[in-house]
């Protein structure tokens, strides 16, 4: 998804610096791997010096020059089943006379980081796992000449001391019963606060009213669900106050409103705030709807009421925004729509091809339209065991869903089962080892979840999930390993998954799947090859896309990435591990636009009689297009690529790569993850290892200066050594800075080798990406992009 680390001016605001590099890092692993990895912030930022340093979980933390944003050193502990990260403090040891903790190969550290030893162990399945470190340094503070210890903490303070806080004069002291204690510099009479948290209060019929409660109940019903997330889209009036207060009466949902009037927006936030529902139940933001970002498949009841809101949804773009929001399996909208609204939406449906509006049912209750999301999405598949799944919607590239570490399984769990938008999910009862009980250990009750939030699923609705899910439960027993029939069960080799059509030379050859450490064995669910691989990753086999990992996420020991509903499905099967990944959590993947960005790790090869190519140049990795394009990572950067043969000359010194997060492109023509970076300077660049003959070529180019204006770089392009573009003005033909332009040449002659050469006018010249196809092949159509800077236009 990108990492972005920022330095802002206090005083301004202005943004001094921006780091959107880390995110992508080709890296070492725990078990001394590798992955396309990178950053995960969590935690505070610290100051240290002339160094910021940015917490990353259970990995060891990053560490920034604060002046340039410049990434100094990103480390994970490479030895499997150490503890590490967090627990670290940013000071060095001479000033507390202390050594640092040595460099022992497993866990080498800076010389001013020093760990943890109390906090910097876990439990791991055969006992307690201690890393390296010193007991008690994070308890304990120096102030001035004073050292403050958590362990003795000032008079007054009752219960166990979490972190103490010197700023503005005054010593804060957290504790972990939720206390906060304030002491001064002087003796001052001592206030005390309450905690105010009280039961929410019961919602008031009369405040809502006997016809509007018959109403919304009725909506319930029509939804067929009590549980799960309600959206209020605009609040024009009191209508909409006492749909979402009837909701929380009669419901178990959580409720999420969102209405442009702020004053009217802070009005309910303090009323329902004064009740005790606020942050528990209900939530209200300012925003329009439809721009507000929902994810997909969130709702299992939308309410629109406000006339205008209503007006947006029965247009087309607006209403596929909201279908897109609803819950596959029955999601409802409730719309107060006018019967030309009604007829308006009703023809947009007839009209809707397969993949706008699915599954898509729209009736009429009173003076409102029912708009239904029934069944399954298309081409979606049930997991039901048996190691297949071919789901033809989950494809690359992918995004996050949700995310969660509610429930954490044992590593080596049995693969959960998902069927119609639940997923149930067996624990294993590990803990009792070493001291009796011996794998494969008990299996625990089943937990239940929805696949499409993460939500744990609440009593009422497990129950008609029981009879469903029994004869799928009753074939599970207890294993220590579950893998497919005659898998190697720890280190299977590099996969061989059939025959595919090499991107670059269009050959048949085995497919050879780029894949390093994981003791989950990789998994052919049809469409799809998911393993563990340093991280989590997979393998689109549609695309031949090469390893796409999925950063920071340690997946189980049991194959736990699983396509099934619409989406990759990672249930955290974490416990019992100690292993040094920074994200411990579970999540889901649903498939996103191909102008999303995404890199992958596609394994050395060596190439000859190359037909189709892009070169991506400053790319943290390499990329394959729906259309056959591998885009290649140029220099190297993203773990190991194919040999294709690549030299850049400059004209005055070698010219210099740069690098731009794609979410800050405003559009244009061409793949934003090709021109959202570049090399800049003049350059001779050629190219080898093409079969001979005749090629289409495709220039990418996007100014990476913000403040450029037309004029600004003006370059001549060379394509084996004739001119083609001359007095070139990047800001001039794309129509404003960080915006694509692409230039296409048709019957480019090859004897084996291409050749661009860029030659400056004012300015140092800039070149994004090039892309060669053979003439024999179809080279697709250019992406031309909406401009992402404006609104979306309702």
């Amino acid at each position: 998804e990108g990492v972005f680390v920022y330095a802002l001016d206090a005083q301004t605001g202005k943004v001094r610096w921006l780091n959107d590099r880390t995110g992508f890092l080709f890296t070492p692993q725990p078990h001394g791997t590798h992955a396309l990895s990178g950053l995960t912030p969590q935690g505070y930022l610290a100051v240290r010096g002339q160094e910021l340093i940015v917490p990353c979980g259970a990995g060891t933390p990053a560490r920034f020059d604060r002046r340039t944003g410049r990434l100094i050193e990103f480390k994970l502990p490479t030895k499997g089943r150490l503890p590490s990260g967090w627990f670290t403090a940013a000071a060095r040891a001479r000033r507390r006379g202390q050594k640092p903790p040595s460099a022992n190969g497993n866990q080498k550290t800076d010389a001013g980081l020093i760990f943890d030893a109390t906090i910097n162990r876990d439990r791991h399945e055969g006992g307690w796992e201690q890393g390296a470190g010193q007991p008690g340094v994070l308890r304990q503070i120096r102030v001035g000449q004073r050292t403050l210890r958590f362990d003795q903490p000032p008079d007054g303070v009752t219960g166990t001391v979490h972190t103490m806080v010197a700023a503005d004069g005054k010593l804060f002291v957290v504790t972990r019963e939720g206390s906060l204690y304030c002491f001064g510099e002087s003796k001052t009479k001592t206030r005390i606060y309450r905690d105010p948290s009280k039961q929410p209060k019961p919602v008031a019929k009369d405040s809502v009213g006997e016809e509007k409660l018959t109403e919304v109940a009725r909506w319930l019903e029509l939804a067929g669900a009590r549980n799960g997330y309600a959206l209020i889209w605009g609040v024009s009036d009191q209508e909409e106050q006492r749909v979402a207060e009837s909701l929380l009466s009669q419901s178990e949902m959580k409720v999420i409103v969102v209405a442009s009037e702020a004053k009217l927006v802070d009005h309910l936030r303090r009323r329902w705030d004064q009740w005790g529902w606020y942050g528990r139940r209900i939530t209200i933001h300012v925003g329009h709807p439809l721009r507000f970002g929902f994810p997909p498949f969130l709702a299992n009841l939308i309410v629109v009421a406000d006339p205008a809101v209503v007006d947006d949804v029965a247009g087309r773009d607006g209403l596929r925004r909201l279908f897109a929001t609803l819950r596959p399996f029955g999601g409802t909208a409730i719309l107060a729509a006018n019967n030309a609204q009604h007829a308006a939406i009703q023809r947009l449906i007839a009209k809707a091809g397969p993949s706008d509006l699915p599954q898509a049912k729209l009736t009429r209750e009173g003076n409102r339209s029912v708009l239904r999301r029934e069944g399954p999405l298309p081409g979606s598949t049930n997991y039901t065991g048996n190691w297949k799944s071919p789901d033809e919607r989950v494809r690359a590239p992918l995004g996050v869903l949700w995310f969660d570490d509610s429930v954490s399984l044992f590593k080596r769990a049995p693969q959960p089962l998902i069927l119609d938008g639940a997923m149930m999910a067996f624990d294993k009862s590990w803990l009792g080892w070493p001291k009796g009980d011996r794998p494969p250990y008990e299996l625990t009750e089943p937990i239940y979840a929805d696949v499409y939030t993460g939500r744990v699923l609440a009593d009422e609705e497990i129950q008609p999930l029981k009879d469903k899910f029994a004869p799928l439960a009753a074939k599970l027993k207890p294993s220590n390993q579950y893998r497919p029939p005659g898998e190697e069960p720890w280190k299977p080799d590099q996969p061989v998954v059939g025959i595919r059509r090499n991107p670059l030379t269009g050959r048949t050859e085995p497919r050879r799947i780029r894949r390093y450490y994981g003791c989950d064995g990789g998994i052919d669910y049809g469409y799809l090859y998911t393993m563990r691989s340093g991280t989590g990753g997979f393998y689109d086999k549609r695309i031949e896309s090469g390893t796409i990992h999925i950063g920071g996420v340690r997946t189980g020991c049991t194959n736990n990435l699983i396509p099934a509903n619409g989406l990759l499905n990672v249930p955290a099967m974490i416990a019992g591990c100690t292993c040094s990944y920074p994200l411990l959590l579970g999540l889901a993947l649903t498939p996103m636009p191909e102008t999303f960005e995404q890199w992958a790790v596609w394994g050395e090869a060596e190439v000859q009689d190359v037909q189709r190519v892009g070169v991506n140049f400053g790319a943290p990795g390499d990329r394959v297009t729906r259309a056959g394009t591998f885009w290649l990572d140029w220099p190297p950067r993203g773990g190991p690529s194919p040999a294709v043969p690549v030299r850049i000359d400059g004209n005055e010194g070698k010219p210099e790569f740069y690098y731009r997060h794609s979410v800050w492109m405003h559009g244009g023509q061409g793949w934003p993850w090709v021109c959202a970076s570049g090399l800049r300077g003049e350059a001779r660049i050629v190219i080898g290892a093409f079969k001979p003959g005749r090629f289409t070529v495709r220039l990418y180019f996007a100014e990476p200066d913000e403040t450029q204006a037309p004029g600004g770089r003006v370059f001549d392009v060379a394509l084996q050594g004739r001119a083609v573009l001359t007095s070139f003005d990047i800001v001039r033909e794309a129509g404003g800075p960080m915006k694509g332009v692409v230039r296409e040449f048709h019957d480019v002659t090859s004897d084996g080798t291409i050749t661009v050469e860029l030659t400056a006018r004012r300015g140092r010249p800039v070149l994004c990406g090039v892309e060669l196809v053979a003439d024999s092949l179809h080279a697709g159509a250019i992406p031309t992009l909406d401009d992402s800077s404006k609104d979306w236009p309702l």
